[in-house]
């Protein structure tokens, strides 16, 4: 993800924000462009906190009315988390974990194929419980990861239809 889509997700950003709508775009701690290392971070409240920080700034230092969050595999795992916690109007969630026991065994395949494919060997250290192309996740973090059940949690159950007919006010569709 790191090669392929941030430079998408910058420039998704600046469009939105050229529309006139306020974005923040930002790394979870240990990851990306974020302070620390990945292999750091053993704590999920840690990028749980991060989320509600990065909303409460986005508050803080703008003007908006509807707090919209917009997450990709793991981060809509953790939107799915917090959209409620900190009053969003709305999560997009984009290829989302199904769950964290299942999100960590993608976790798990796409390290395998990533491994695979620029023939580098999965090395992990003793604290590591996930080696994707250098990117480490710890034992304790996994652990938590694959405690969350977005299923459960009431943003999954609710939805918007995307059919053609629906984005013109002609659907009847009561549950997603």
């Amino acid at each position: 993800e790191e090669f392929t889509i941030r430079q998408g997700w910058r420039r998704l950003a600046e469009t939105l924000a050229a529309a006139g709508f306020a974005c923040l775009r930002f790394d979870l701690p240990g990851t990306g462009d974020s302070l620390g290392h990945n292999s750091d971070i053993i704590d999920v409240n840690d990028w749980l906190s991060a989320v509600e920080k990065a909303a409460q700034f986005l508050r803080e230092s703008t003007v908006i009315e509807h707090l919209v969050v917009l997450g990709q595999g793991l981060g809509a795992l953790l939107g799915v988390e917090m959209v409620d916690k900190i009053s969003a109007g709305a999560l997009i969630a984009l290829a989302p974990m199904p769950g964290g026991r299942s999100g960590v065994r993608e976790l798990e395949l796409w390290g395998a194929m990533v491994a695979s494919a620029l023939r580098i060997p999965v090395e992990l250290d003793a604290n590591d419980a996930l080696n994707i192309g250098g990117f480490r996740l710890s034992k304790p973090l996994v652990e938590q990861l694959k405690s969350l059940k977005p299923e459960s949690s009431g943003p999954l159950r609710r939805g918007f239809c995307c059919k053609p007919r629906c984005a013109r006010g002609g659907c009847d569709r009561t549950e997603f």
